[in-house]
């Protein structure tokens, strides 16, 4: 299978190029990077430095059987950018042939979102869903970058962290090697256009989480509880002044609508069973710079 990935550097754009290439699909990509990562040239037949905002040359999907949408310019003024770019990566892919088209979303897209991020998702989602295309929707992925990420780096580095509305949020995670294993099965299977949640079924609690982190890594951060109104005021007000924090206003932002909101899980309907919560933590460890195996 030829498999065209818009945003190969992603978190999920790099585990799944290389799930795709050691079962023996072709891939191609972008990212905006001028070139492609060092360990992603052994999987990829050609790559394109290209971001949200310029034209793709439709010659670039040509025989491709499905193209993959990951990439997601992060900049708080770029909301237009991210749907104005996307549709039309999504009409130049069209022209060139390709019927496949499967658009990574997220857990928090919801049509009356307050987080950029939630808003835009939504309505691209929206676009895709009208077109019959596939849509994923991961949770909180477990990886290095993003809340995740940064929550752990915060545990392992400060001795006191906030522990937003007493820790109480559920948090719907789900490994990277999952989602890649979600997305190679409906590829490879074929399946109709659909909506796939992929995350774990048993969402933990922000505190559990936090606390696991804390254990795992030997640290001895204290977490005091606090009322989410406050930091996302912060923030807020942070990013207006131009001051770049390691944390954003739309991840508090997203965690406060993500309150009441459940979605089904569907990865034990595509054959993947998540990792248990520590050993997601202890990889990510391990890994890190300083970690206890690095």
């Amino acid at each position: 299978m030829r498999v065209f990935i818009l945003g190969l550097h992603s978190a999920i754009g790099r585990h799944l190029t290389a799930a795709l290439g050691k079962r023996g699909h072709r891939i191609s990509g972008t990212s905006r990077a001028k070139e492609a990562r060092k360990d992603l040239l052994p999987y990829l037949d050609d790559y394109h430095s290209l971001q949200l905002g310029d034209a793709a040359d439709p010659g670039w999907f040509r025989n491709s059987d499905a193209v993959i949408y990951l990439a997601h310019d992060h900049d708080r003024n770029a909301a237009q950018r991210n749907v104005e770019g996307t549709r039309a990566w999504y009409r130049s892919a069209g022209s060139a042939g390709v019927t496949r088209h499967l658009f990574c979303t997220s857990y928090s897209a919801k049509p009356d979102s307050h987080s950029t991020y939630g808003a835009v998702k939504f309505e691209l989602e929206t676009f895709f869903r009208a077109n019959r295309q596939w849509l994923v929707r991961p949770g909180l992925v477990a990886g290095p970058e993003g809340l995740f990420g940064t929550m752990l780096r915060l545990v392992r580095r400060l001795p006191f962290l906030p522990l937003l509305d007493g820790g109480r949020h559920p948090m719907p995670l789900v490994a990277p090697a999952s989602v890649s294993a979600a997305v190679i099965y409906i590829l490879e299977h074929d399946l109709a256009p659909g909506n796939w949640n992929l995350h774990r079924p048993d969402p933990v609690s922000m505190k559990e989480l936090l606390s696991r982190m804390r254990v795992l890594s030997g640290s001895h951060c204290r977490f005091i509880p606090v009322p989410s109104i406050l930091p996302l005021v912060l923030l807020r007000s942070c990013e207006v002044l131009g001051i770049r924090l390691p944390m954003g206003a739309d991840s508090i932002a997203a965690l406060r609508e993500n309150r009441d909101l459940r979605r089904p899980s569907h990865l034990a309907d595509l054959k993947v069973k998540d990792p248990p919560l520590d050993e997601q933590i202890l990889r990510l460890i391990r890994t890190a710079p300083g970690g206890r195996d690095a």
